[in-house]
């Protein structure tokens, strides 16, 4: 999540998808959302395939994949 909020703060005129499956990480990156008062963000608490797959051709203009470490 803490990925997903500095990209927010740091880009706000910028609307941001975070998609997570760990509930962990969901509730961290909701945290960070609550006390920094982040607007720009909405978090899908699932798997990212499915909803990059449902999304219309070129919606997007960047998209940041990441891995957890093994």
């Amino acid at each position: 999540g803490e990925h997903a909020a500095w990209q927010a703060e740091a880009n706000p005129d910028v609307g941001l998808i975070a998609a997570e499956v760990f509930v962990n990480g969901v509730a961290s990156l909701l945290r960070h959302v609550e006390e920094r008062k982040i607007a720009n963000i909405r978090v899908h608490a699932e798997d990212a395939r499915p909803l990059l797959a449902a999304l219309p051709d070129a919606c997007l203009d960047r998209i940041f994949l990441l891995h957890p470490d093994p």
